[in-house]
């Protein structure tokens, strides 16, 4: 559901009323575990981001596109810090 357009997280009404709540209920459900709706849609689209790349196949500006990003240059501030050269099993662009 969060990507399923190519523009990358939905709005938060579209998901509360995909699960059957209002919005004020999922946010303060999501307040009571000490998350935001913004956090957890950043979190997912960071997840698909990760897993689309583990597949040598799919080029970056494919993956930023599909996750609603304008481009490539706009897609790599979307990835979180990584520990080491092959943290999340994806690979460095280049060998130094």
């Amino acid at each position: 559901m969060l990507m399923a357009d190519g523009r990358g997280s939905p709005d938060i009404e579209l998901v509360a009323s995909a699960i059957g709540i209002s919005v004020r209920t999922l946010q303060r459900r999501l307040h009571r575990i000490g998350t935001t709706y913004a956090g957890v849609a950043s979190q997912v689209r960071c997840d698909a981001a990760l897993q689309m790349l583990k597949n040598p196949e799919r080029r970056i500006g494919e993956v930023a596109r599909t996750l609603g990003y304008a481009g490539s240059s706009a897609f790599h501030p979307g990835l979180p810090p990584v520990d080491g050269p092959h943290a999340a099993g994806v690979p460095p662009a280049h060998d130094a």
